[in-house]
């Protein structure tokens, strides 16, 4: 099972940088309910993942996407960016 480094924006590196294993065939938004785990990110919050500048879809198959963006396991790390789900609720 393939290992990544993350880090979480907002937090320390040294308390927001995780290496998380990720099954290879799994989906982006598989990938995140692992992230949520880990990170202990509460369900109010929506994951985000970025690679060089690039989003990753919920989607894309995690492992395949980072291979074609040229993903690097041993120096390249996956930014995770939360914000909370939002909207009004109208009766």
């Amino acid at each position: 099972m393939p290992r990544y480094k993350f880090r979480m924006m907002g937090l320390p590196p040294n308390q927001g940088t995780k290496s998380v294993n990720v099954p290879k065939e799994a989906s982006c938004k598989d990938t995140k309910n692992l992230l949520r785990n880990a990170y202990k990110i509460h369900q109010a919050l929506v994951i985000q993942l970025i690679y060089k500048g690039q989003p990753i879809s919920d989607n894309d198959v995690f492992s395949k996407k980072l291979n074609d963006l040229g993903h690097k396991p041993e120096k390249d790390t996956i930014t995770i960016i939360t914000q909370q789900a939002g909207g009004w609720i109208f009766q």
